[in-house]
């Protein structure tokens, strides 16, 4: 649901959705993935920096290229908004 209003451009809602994931299953680690590139979209850098560093403290050979590799099925501009919010975040 998050990464429907992502790409409805309603990131404050996708940010809602990955909250709630992460309230719901505490031990999930693409949640923060999520809100990194949401919270990124929304403006918040900081907080996008923050959701960025637990993801890669949980999952640390994660870099953009293996993650764009891992979500080839996302319709290539989506894609790149996601990964783009990513990359603003830190991600390399």
């Amino acid at each position: 649901m998050g990464l429907a209003h992502f790409s409805a451009g309603r990131p404050d809602r996708a940010i809602e959705m990955a909250r709630q994931a992460l309230a719901e299953r505490p031990g999930l680690t693409w949640p923060y993935r999520d809100l990194s590139t949401y919270y990124a979209a929304s403006g918040r850098m900081e907080q996008a920096r923050d959701a960025l560093d637990k993801f890669v403290y949980l999952r640390p050979a994660m870099t953009a290229a293996t993650l764009r590799d891992g979500l080839r099925f996302m319709e290539p501009a989506l894609l790149d908004r996601y990964v783009g919010g990513l990359e603003r975040a830190g991600l390399t």
